[in-house]
């Protein structure tokens, strides 16, 4: 008698390999982990990092008939962090946090790094049926926590200059610099009333840990 195939053991050990290091990437971070820091509720702290990710700023359209209040611009980008000023003590930490920044950040690039101020909590959690669950989206990244510099960049000074070092950063940067000349260059649309708004419901969507292109 020909001997059964194993193969649907095999895929059945495969799965649930799978399915162990899928619950380990989420749910198994060190002590010192940025998340366990975060809650609900914002608080403002200090930070040292280095940025994963070459900052982001999305062009937005400016003036548009449906919103009554004019948004601003807003900078994109990934922590990597190092150190929370606890008291008068620097501690050492570790983990990513999603970087927000009001307004346009200049003069940082991935692989630099920074000290900033700003309002550590967690990522917001889907509040209506067909909402983007930030929380869930960037857990799968590793990210449990967000940093959002508030008002001002300012708040975000460079440390040490890193990006050099990095031929992946040069790539960003270049990129970066291309596409602001272009957008530069292109005439402004104008907003046409006609069409549903819903973008003006939620911000653009932030860059994914791992990409290094910037808008």
């Amino acid at each position: 008698a020909r001997p059964a195939s194993g193969w649907p053991y095999q895929a059945v050990t495969w799965a649930g390999l799978a399915a162990a290091y899928h619950h380990f990437h989420r749910e198994s971070f060190p002590e010192n982990d940025i998340g366990e820091w975060a809650a609900d509720e914002p608080q403002l702290v200090q930070v040292r990092g280095i940025l994963e990710e070459e900052p982001v700023t999305p062009r937005i359209l400016r003036e548009h008939p449906l919103i009554s209040v004019p948004r601003t611009e807003k900078t994109w980008s990934v922590l990597n962090l190092r150190e929370l000023l606890i008291g008068e003590q620097w501690t050492p930490v570790s983990g990513k946090a999603r970087l927000i920044v009001d307004g346009r950040l200049e003069g940082v690039h991935l692989g630099d790094e920074v000290e900033l101020l700003g309002w550590l909590s967690k990522p917001h959690k889907a509040m209506n049926p067909g909402e983007i669950d930030a929380r869930e989206r960037l857990l799968d990244q590793r990210v449990r926590a967000e940093l959002h510099v508030r008002k001002t960049p300012d708040a975000v000074v460079r440390v040490e200059l890193g990006w050099r070092n990095s031929l992946l950063a040069w790539l960003a940067h270049a990129r970066t610099r291309g596409q602001r000349a272009l957008m530069e260059q292109l005439p402004k649309r104008k907003p046409d009333s006609r069409r549903p708004c819903y973008w003006a419901r939620r911000p653009p969507s932030p860059p994914t840990s791992g990409s290094s292109t910037s808008a």
